[in-house]
């Protein structure tokens, strides 16, 4: 085919390529099976199918020609430099794969497509696999290359060489086109708009990759039935929590108070199962709790126990460079394809990052090799940066002590080449350091100067390496070093978008979204975006739309849905949810724990929680749900012992009431039977739904909930009690408001006021199973006292 020298450079490479197609197919006709087969497939979907090897060889070579053919065309369309030169690449590869047709091609024309493949490659950049087998097998055939066997007469070493040299013009041109001129109107199209767009292709490519790897399942319906830790994080002692009875699993609500120790029960379990806490394995940062317990001298270690009878133990040791690191180091199949634990941070650095960041953070899912942990290459930046902060501090201090040794001012010993001319100038005194060392100079320096020499300058050397990999830390994000997980990301999230959105849907029914996309790797080779598109059609990102509440339930329905993908593969359904519904409206994290009971019913679900009126939230809700669970509140912290567990069958809302009953003076009895008595009126005018006053701020005092629970239930067993409650309740209000009146309280009027809450509340709550008066199924235990006939005659 002939090109017109008028012709824009790309066009006339691409014509240039399409005529060597075309060349080939003459001497050898493609088969129709490839050619319609393949016509409407996606780049990656060709891509996969040639290096995975799915078809034969000689179908192979057929494709990638025209897999060729058909992105010289597209970089002409498009005016796109890169895609012809990733035509050439599959140029390349076209030629080396039929030289190895060694049985049905003459040596000749192996030689020719060898040399083709060489004449495609040069200045275009292949894989060193590639460039080194065209070397390798060339050198093996003493033949001559067959041209006229390859494209027919005509098409010569030299004719392939001027043509080609013309694409690879174009292939390197920085800007293959002039911009129009003149002003033009510019495009209305957001970023999020073009982001929807790139979903939506996404979405149609339907990504078929990640099939070959084949996760180990073996503990997929594991689950904890114990952790036991000692010496560990803020636990100095030795403290153990089971998860239900015997081999029955159970999930598990874990209350207390901010600074109690909830997070080291859960980085316990973390680090045991799979030797990390909070996605890092660096335990010993300054910036950071440490791993080993400041109050024991103890060995640090966790112990999980599993339904299936074994037990996962992990220890805390000091390895070669002296540092905290976990052992042993292997983690159990059902526990290495994503992390177990949702976090605080997790939810604040999701939506609040660069797509690029927020990207590496699925790196912790779906490893590429399915015998290992899958690690973020921040990681290990990360850890250096922590490093360099060590190494500053230590810089500092022992220059200021070697400077007032030798007479310097600190400030020359700030760097490396400071620290070098002070050396030279006050100890070596003009020697030359090896003339120094040989003439035993160093055995007449002070111990301590000659131990600050060497600790200062291995502090440099460290700070210099650490630096020199911080800096090339980005070629750590290089999309070709982690492709093989990136195209199992892709593959394993297909459509989380669709998931994400249906459950956001159904817990923000007020929000006006018609769809949440998620992209991966469009803003950048490992990025992950989120686009909303709104009922209206326009397009936004999140952090445009919603609230802080929002957007940290956006990022728990994202991590969910990941999770349920892994568990999908083998993982172990097991998910801690590390205190992070706080900043989650009360209407809104309801829904998404009611959303989470449906969804993953089969799944062993830890929650740890600072609130006590979200703790019987959540109770009422697994509750309501049937949904088995055991709970474990933690007392108080002791710096010595850590953690305290509350004994069992202690009620948290009554055992300070009933202490006070014994011993506590009248106005703190009836300071702390007044707030009981509101919150018993509040739980039972919302279960039983019972009339309340109107009220325009919808703010209701104790006296509208006492006059709906009083005149409503006046006619039931409850009667009594309430009469009681009702005759002394006025003392209240005194002790609430710093009435000087409460100081003439009686210890027995405190006393008949105390017991009648206690008693309402024993009457209304089961002290076994917890559930409140209609609240649904019973204990079986023993009667409960729900039982008792609440309805309204």
């Amino acid at each position: 085919m002939e090109q017109r020298s008028d012709e824009e450079p790309l066009v006339r490479a691409a014509r240039i390529i399409e005529s060597i197609v075309e060349a080939r197919e003459i001497i050898s006709p493609f088969s129709r099976k490839v050619e319609k087969g393949w016509e409407n497939a996606s780049d990656g979907k060709i891509d996969a199918a040639v290096r995975e090897r799915k078809l034969p060889l000689h179908e192979q070579v057929q494709l990638l020609f025209l897999h060729s053919q058909r992105l010289a065309l597209d970089a002409a369309e498009r005016y796109d430099p890169s895609l012809l030169r990733e035509s050439l690449v599959r140029l390349v590869r076209a030629g080396v794969y039929m030289a190895r047709e060694r049985r049905q091609l003459t040596p000749g024309l192996r030689k020719a497509a060898l040399s083709f493949a060489a004449i495609c490659a040069d200045g275009v950049r292949v894989p060193r696999g590639l460039r080194e087998e065209v070397k390798r097998e060339a050198e093996r055939i003493d033949d001559l290359p067959d041209w006229a066997a390859l494209f027919g007469n005509g098409w010569d070493k030299q004719a392939l060489s001027e043509r080609l040299k013309e694409v690879r013009k174009a292939a390197i041109e920085k800007n293959p086109v002039l911009l129009p001129k003149g002003e033009l109107p510019e495009s209305d199209e957001t970023a999020a708009d073009l982001l929807a767009v790139a979903a939506g292709r996404q979405e149609r490519e339907a990504v078929e990759v990640g099939g070959d790897i084949d996760y180990d399942r073996s503990d997929a319906e594991v689950r904890l039935r114990s952790v036991e830790l000692s010496a560990l994080r803020g636990a100095p002692g030795r403290l153990k929590l089971t998860f239900g009875k015997k081999s029955s699993p159970s999930s598990a609500l874990i209350f207390g108070e901010n600074g109690t120790g909830k997070s080291t029960i859960v980085d316990a379990i973390e680090f045991a199962l799979q030797g990390r806490i909070g996605r890092s394995a660096h335990y010993d940062s300054p910036l950071a709790p440490s791993l080993r317990s400041f109050s024991a001298t103890g060995e640090s270690v966790a112990r999980v126990d599993l339904t299936d009878g074994s037990s996962v133990e992990r220890k805390a040791v000091i390895d070669s460079q002296k540092r905290v690191a976990a052992e042993p180091r292997g983690v159990r199949p059902g526990f290495r394809l994503a992390p177990i634990t949702i976090k605080r941070a997790d939810l604040s650095n999701f939506l609040d990052t660069e797509a690029l960041s927020r990207g590496t953070v699925l790196l912790d899912y779906f490893p590429a090799d399915s015998d290992s942990l899958a690690v973020r290459p921040s990681e290990k930046a990360r850890l250096l940066q922590i490093e360099v902060t060590e190494l500053r501090i230590k810089r500092t201090a022992y220059s200021g002590r070697l400077a007032e040794l030798i007479g310097v001012d600190p400030v020359d010993l700030a760097n490396s080449s400071g620290f070098n001319k002070a050396i030279r100038e006050k100890i070596y005194k003009g020697k030359s350091a090896a003339t120094f060392s040989e003439g035993g100079g160093w055995e007449h320096v002070d111990i301590e100067l000659r131990q600050l020499v060497q600790q200062l300058g291995s502090v440099f050397g460290q700070l210099g390496k650490a630096k020199q990999f911080i800096e090339n830390s980005d070629n750590s994000l290089n999309p070709v070093l982690h492709r093989k997980q990136t195209l199992l990301l892709k593959s394993a999230l297909q459509d989380v978008g669709g998931e994400v959105t249906s459950a956001f849907r159904r817990i923000c029914h007020e929000h006006p979204v018609e769809r949440i996309d998620i992209v991966l790797g469009e803003s950048g080779p490992l990025s992950l975006d989120l686009v909303v598109k709104l009922d209206g059609g326009r397009n936004c990102f999140p952090q445009q739309l919603f609230s802080e509440a929002y957007r940290d339930l956006l990022a728990l329905l994202f991590f969910v849905a990941v999770a349920r993908r892994s568990a999908e593969r083998g993982q172990a359904k097991v998910l801690i949810l590390d205190d992070v519904l706080q900043s989650v409206d009360s209407t809104v994290r309801q829904a998404f724990v009611e959303h989470l009971l449906e969804e993953l019913s089969e799944w062993q679900l830890i929650f740890t929680v600072h609130d006590r009126f979200w703790l019987e939230r959540l109770r009422s809700l697994f509750n309501s749900a049937q949904h088995i669970f055991v709970e474990h509140q933690i007392r108080r912290w002791h710096p010595v012992t850590g953690p305290e567990l509350q004994l069992p069958g202690v009620d948290a809302l009554t055992k300070d009431l009933k202490l006070l009953l014994e011993h506590g003076e009248p106005d703190s009895i009836a300071g702390k039977a007044g707030p009981l008595l509101e919150y018993v009126c509040r739980e039972l005018c919302a279960r039983l739904r019972l009339p309340i006053p109107y009220n325009r701020e919808r703010v209701f005092t104790l006296h509208d909930l006492w006059g709906s629970v009083f005149g409503s239930l006046s006619s039931t067993p409850l009667a009594a009690t309430l009469r009681k409650i009702d005759s002394v309740r006025g003392m209240r209000n005194p002790v609430a408001h710093g009435d000087p009146r409460s100081l003439e309280l009686t210890s027995v009027e405190a006393c008949s006021f105390g017991n009648a809450v206690l008693e309402l509340y024993e009457a209304v709550r089961c002290s076994s199973c917890k559930r409140w008066a209609n609240e649904g199924k019973h204990c079986s235990d023993s009667p409960c006292v729900v039982d008792i006939q609440l309805a309204r005659k």
